[in-house]
């Protein structure tokens, strides 16, 4: 069995990979250049830059400040009529123009005056929160339903805001990734996995919830939502692959305090690149499936059934660097028919299993199974004992290598351990080793096993 503290970078075998998580460090909030070091060492100011929907910003860049102002008053002074097509966030008040009131609303924004703050959701919808809803960090209360959401807090560096989670976050050996999750008394109990009441979200005592990504509050609470949003600010944004960084630059114009935030989207944005720079459409492989979860009776522990659509936000880091064969099909769990494994014979398959939460351990945390034992078993389980996909190549990594915020870092190593002709798997690993030492507080490692079928 590979301890904590080793590394197998070994390809084409069943050998393991274990990162092993340090403790966390500290990141400086960030302002308005970040000063992030990257693996070599070498001090480097990256500023992230992209579409963020927060109505306000105007020059439609990563920040609400004075140059909104000053693209305000050149679509005023301009006489600019089709402003929606170049600046379509520059209606702050939501009024359906945009003049010196606009100026004026942003503003109130930079001076942290009360209005109401409108975005785009994660589910496309247009919402607003009451802001400010704290003018200092340490004033944040936050509510989390579920899992998702606290990973990606945790990356954001907002973990000690955290103040509620909901029944689903609470399984014992979660405070090894959440500190002190498991705590009863610091961390209050509230509502069911995307289920949560209006009346729930106001009785946590936080002001502000942080949603399942994909679940629309907003439309859910209906008439209510209003009431709710002056004590709760009810907040969706993306928080896995792609949808991850604007989601969080949103989160970081909703909030307008000193944050970890952009931290973590330049030093994500910087590992994707080195994916996007080499993976080109055509050097992609074909992929039958790739991963969900369920419970399997059999052993008692969370293994994954397939899960062919692309919509699946939890496997958005695998599909970004495959191509999915079998994305027409509805998102939800199947297992393989002998025919499909046929007719895709050429294609492989990556199958995430969801050892750092389900495997068992020991009172101290201690995992008491191997990671390829486990993958073995959960392998077993969906492929049964039949031979139709024996032609297939079968890469199976830890379901916590692709998920939540280890969403860059994450799939750069999978990609190394895939792609070995395109990718540096020692600078693969110094990513995760760098986002698990600067934005996660995970102290187990996270692993990788390489083609099963060899």
């Amino acid at each position: 069995m590979v301890t904590d503290t080793e590394v197998n970078m070994t390809i084409g075998s069943t050998k393991l990979i274990a990162i092993l998580a340090v403790a966390v460090v500290a990141v400086a909030g960030a302002g308005i250049a970040v000063a992030l070091m990257n693996n070599n060492g070498d001090d480097s100011k990256d500023v992230p830059t992209g579409e963020v929907p927060v109505f306000g910003n105007a020059n439609n860049d990563y920040i609400i400040d004075s140059a909104d102002i000053d693209t305000i008053n050149k679509i005023v002074d301009e006489k600019i009529t089709n402003w929606e097509e170049n600046y379509p966030y520059a209606d702050a008040n939501q009024d359906g123009n945009v003049n010196k009131d606009d100026a004026d609303y942003i503003q109130k924004y930079i001076d942290k005056e009360s209005i109401k703050l409108y975005y785009i959701n994660g589910c496309g919808t247009t919402a607003y929160i009451n802001y400010p809803i704290a003018k200092e960090k340490s004033g944040l209360r936050i509510a989390i339903d579920g899992v998702t959401p606290m990973d990606f807090i945790v990356a954001c560096g907002l973990w000690d805001q955290v103040m509620a989670v909901n029944n689903d976050s609470g399984t014992a050996h979660d405070s090894v990734i959440y500190p002190g999750v498991d705590d009863h008394s610091k961390y209050k109990r509230f509502g069911t996995y995307s289920k949560i009441t209006s009346e729930e979200a106001v009785a946590s005592g936080a002001n502000i919830m942080i949603g399942w990504p994909g679940v629309d509050y907003f439309t859910q609470y209906g008439t209510t939502i209003n009431t709710v949003q002056k004590t709760i600010a009810i907040v969706t944004v993306g928080q896995n692959g792609p949808d991850m960084y604007q989601g969080a630059l949103t989160l970081h114009s909703l909030l307008n305090v000193d944050d970890n935030i952009l931290d973590f989207v330049a030093f994500s944005q910087k590992v994707l690149k080195k994916i996007s720079d080499k993976l080109t459409d055509d050097k992609k492989i074909k992929v039958i499936a790739g991963a969900a979860y369920t419970a399997s009776p059999d052993y008692g522990y969370q293994v994954n059934n397939f899960q062919y659509g692309d919509t699946f936000s939890n496997a958005k880091g695998i599909w970004s660097l495959v191509k999915n064969t079998m994305s027409d099909k509805a998102s939800a769990t199947f297992k393989m028919t002998d025919e499909e494994w046929t007719v895709h014979k050429d294609d492989v398959v990556v199958l995430m299993t969801y050892y750092s939460l389900s495997a068992s351990r020991d009172s101290d945390h201690k995992f008491t199974e191997d990671y390829e034992s486990y993958a073995k078993k959960a392998v077993k389980y969906n492929y049964g004992t039949r031979d139709a996909y024996t032609n297939h190549r079968i890469y199976v990594t830890d379901w916590a290598m692709l998920n939540l915020s280890g969403y860059a870092a994450g799939s750069y190593l999978l990609a190394s351990m895939i792609y070995p002709d395109l990718f540096d798997q020692e600078d693969a690993k110094k990513d995760v080793e760098y986002f698990m030492e600067h934005f996660s507080y995970r102290t187990s490692p996270m692993y990788y096993i390489g083609d099963i079928t060899q």
